[in-house]
Order: C-alpha cells, then structure tokens, then sequence
C-alpha cells in the first residue's frame, strides 16, 4: 500500500507541476506531431507493401518506423523530464532547455551535487 500511496502523491506532484508550468504539455504535443511527420511516410508504405505481398520490403520500412518512432518518444520523454526535474528543483527552465539536454543526451553537471 506504502507504493500506490507514494505513487498517488507522485501524481498529484506531477499535475501541480503541469498546471504551474503549462509549456510542459508542449513536450507531448511536438512529439506526437513529429511522429505523425516522420513515421507515417515510413510506415505506411511499409504496411501497403506487406499488405500486397512484398513481405521482406514491407517489413524492413515497419521496422524502421518503430525504430524512428521509438528514438522520437525517447528524445521527447528526455527533454521533458529533464525540463520537469528543473522546474521542480526550483530552477528555471524552458522547452529550449529540455531540448538540449536532449540533444546532448547528457544533463549538464551541477556544481556542489554529488
């Protein structure tokens, strides 16, 4: 019960954060449209080909629209828990923030925290 209760208070943490800082929902919302940019024209060819029968073809471009789309939630999911992690602490941060830290792959080293 002690992790449903820390879970719910996770929760509550988490849609207090969101509404004190909405440009969070930004996070979600660019990579849904991102996905929609870059995995549709993959995908859907690739589902046409194995649907019509060119099965080795078809296959690989599925394949390379679950890769892309899943570095996209990665690199999104990124950005917008390093974002979230500053705002909580205190610090300022913004969608430019979480970006670059996303795009380094590595959050920048504080000064005094071990």
């Amino acid at each position: 019960m002690s992790q449903f209760r820390r879970g719910w208070a996770l929760s509550g943490a988490s849609w207090r954060a969101l509404r004190a800082h909405r440009n969070l929902v930004l996070f979600p919302l660019y990579g849904g449209i991102t996905l929609l940019i870059v995995v549709a024209p993959v995908a859907g060819p690739g589902a046409w080909l194995a649907d019509r029968g060119d099965t080795v073809p078809g296959v690989l471009l599925i394949a390379a629209s679950i890769y892309l789309a899943a570095f996209i939630t990665t690199f999104f999911g990124v950005g917008l828990a390093a974002t979230a992690d500053r705002l909580l602490r205190g610090e300022g941060a913004g969608i430019g923030y979480g970006f670059g830290v996303a795009g380094r792959g590595s959050a920048p080293s504080r000064a005094g925290r071990s």
